[in-house]
């Protein structure tokens, strides 16, 4: 599994770094991801519980790392046959794993995918086709885990949830993330390829793989096909927090202070540093 860092956040070497044989399924804002392997915290990859003789994908993070997903057990019919599997949502919170409700259809299907920090989850469950009674079909939905109560989106998926329980997910496309600000990440395909390409919505797609720069030493031994989490302090066009710089003049005279000005991929939010500081005087701009 490879992760990246947008345009943005490129403060570092490498946009992307190696997690390992992994496959990963959300990012939070501190960075940790959740990978089929664990949980990935600061170079570390620490196994998740899992639930005697069943099967347990961790599919969602939040900023407080309370983990979503479902347990995958066989669905035992008469004289002990298989007739499928049920799908059970869990919640992984303060060292505790615990279920969530289930749609009541069998074989079951309740996978929730990702989580906001208000306790919204967002999923697929089977539901009873209202077209068709007789055949259940996938619906997204939202689950509040604070009330209990659940919200159905219609027919499709629901693979994220931001902080404005903005949902994104699958119908006739493929998003599986969502930051604050409505930015997307997820797959697609076009006419003239047909093999699958990380996109990076914005208003506009951008494929991922245009935006890892040119002097990134794994760039050459890398595609990335699909990308299923973005956060808030790694998105092109975030904003980072204010930050204070404080300069004294400890000379006789007056200093000119001339306009403040970056470059490369970042911009300057506001400049109020002034024109000029007095002998002894102190400015304490916020940038």
């Amino acid at each position: 599994m490879v992760a990246i860092l947008p345009a943005s956040a490129r403060a570092q070497a490498s946009d992307l770094v190696d997690l390992g044989v992994a496959t990963g399924y959300a990012i939070n804002n501190a960075g940790q991801v959740v990978l089929s392997t664990g949980i990935y915290s600061n170079g570390t990859t620490t196994p998740l519980p899992t639930l005697p003789g069943q099967t347990t994908p961790a599919t969602g993070i939040n900023s407080s790392a309370e983990i979503v997903g479902y347990s995958v057990s066989p669905d035992i019919g008469p004289a002990d046959i298989v007739q499928g599997y049920d799908d059970i949502g869990f919640i992984y919170a303060n060292g505790t794993l615990g279920s969530l409700p289930s749609s009541g259809l069998l074989p079951i299907t309740d996978m929730p995918q990702g989580i906001n920090d208000s306790g919204l989850i967002a999923g697929i469950r089977s539901v009873q086709d209202p077209n068709n009674p007789g055949i259940n079909r996938l619906d997204a939905y939202i689950y509040d885990y604070g009330s209990g109560t659940t919200t159905d989106l219609g027919q499709g998926a629901g693979y994220a949830i931001n902080a404005s329980g903005a949902v994104t997910g699958e119908l006739d496309s493929s998003g599986f993330a969502i930051n604050s600000t409505g930015q997307v990440v997820g797959y697609s395909t076009t006419a003239v390829n047909a093999n699958s390409h990380a996109f990076f919505y914005n208003g506009a797609m951008n494929d991922l793989n245009t935006l890892v720069s040119a002097t990134d030493p794994l760039k050459p031994y890398v595609t990335l096909t699909g990308a299923v989490g973005i956060n808030d302090g790694l998105a092109v066009g975030g904003t980072s927090q204010l930050q204070s710089v404080t300069v004294t003049n400890a000379g006789t005279a007056a200093i000119p202070i001339e306009t403040a000005s970056v470059n490369g991929d970042f911009s300057l939010r506001t400049d109020d540093c002034g024109t000029s500081l007095a002998p002894g005087g102190r400015d304490n701009p916020r940038r």
